[in-house]
């Protein structure tokens, strides 16, 4: 049965993402690191991404904002410094992944040109890729947040090429809209507008499809490594 809005993992995806963990940590066994002391204002991240694991190390100003018990840190400004390590998933065409999230490739056009698969991209023979530890599209539309790795201009959101970051998450108030965040941050640009859902999907599936654009990871850690030299 198929479900354009179910979220659950089918068995061959959670396969697909545990083998890609596995080899991340395998890998990540093998590397040397040295510890990082708390007052260089460095630490190393790991970022789970749809088609990627890194292990990336960061570096902070000192920037940092605590919660109320102090535990935890609420909010940080940091710059990335280099990435370290980089394991990425398999890409395949799009009647493969239809096999794997058990729906018809009908369905997985679908989801590309509504802007879904965020991490689909185009070979050089025109041919739709797609992670295969990618998800299954959420029925709920979370916040996302679009890094351009390069200009891109796109005529229908002139904004876009003013920027270098866009941020995108559902209005709570106006339940059939969207809110847009464009900023530069260098350049002290920010720039706020409302998107319907069309526009929305017609944003993403140009930013995907430009090839120029990363979405955030889906999930971000900060562990705490201590290998020895």
């Amino acid at each position: 049965m198929e479900d354009i809005e179910d979220t659950g993992y089918t068995k061959m995806s959670k396969q697909n993402k545990i083998q890609l963990y596995r080899k991340f940590l395998a890998k990540l066994e093998k590397c040397r690191l040295p510890k990082l002391e708390p007052t260089d204002w460095q630490f190393y991240d790991i970022e789970i991404l749809g088609d990627a694991i890194e292990l990336n190390l960061c570096s902070t100003n000192g920037e940092i904002e605590l919660s109320k018990d102090g535990k935890e840190i609420s909010m940080m400004s940091s710059t990335l410094e280099s990435t370290l390590l980089k394991v990425e998933s398999e890409f395949v065409s799009i009647e493969r992944f239809a096999e794997i999230q058990e729906v018809t490739p009908l369905t997985v056009q679908t989801w590309i040109h509504k802007g879904k698969l965020r991490y689909a991209k185009l070979n050089d023979s025109g041919k739709w890729l797609i992670p295969s530890t990618e998800d299954k599209p959420s029925r709920s539309y979370g916040f996302v947040q679009w890094t351009l790795l390069e200009p891109i201009r796109i005529e229908e959101f002139p904004l876009v090429s003013a920027s270098e970051v866009i941020s995108i998450y559902k209005d709570y108030d106006k339940k059939s809209m969207f809110k847009c965040s464009f900023r530069h941050f260098q350049n002290d640009f920010w720039q706020d507008m409302s998107l319907t859902r069309n526009d929305v999907e017609e944003l993403e599936y140009a930013l995907i499809i430009s090839g120029k654009a990363r979405p955030s990871a889906t999930i971000q850690r900060v562990p705490l490594l201590d290998r020895g030299e």
